[in-house]
């Protein structure tokens, strides 16, 4: 079950993100993902471990995108922070 839940989550959190984006609610995806991430962390058995995870991703996901920001292999045309920062 804990599977499907994951599964479920994972789309709305995507969804949210997308359309967000797409309709200019920025707020969107960000809301949507916390629901996601507090449901999952309720149905880990070691939640804390699931945190640092999630921590440890978003901060690689974070500088891999900064990475290919700065080197101009990644454009977000409706705008970043500074030039060589994801949003």
């Amino acid at each position: 079950m804990h599977i499907l839940i994951n599964l479920l989550g994972f789309k709305v959190g995507w969804m949210s993100s997308v359309l967000g984006a797409a309709r200019d609610m920025r707020w969107l995806g960000p809301a949507g993902l916390r629901v996601v991430l507090v449901v999952h962390l309720r149905q880990a058995e070691r939640p804390e471990l699931e945190l640092g995870l999630v921590v440890a991703c978003c901060v690689l996901g974070a500088l891999f995108d900064s990475i290919l920001a700065a080197t101009g292999w990644l454009s977000y045309p409706s705008g970043q922070f500074a030039p060589i920062l994801a949003p």
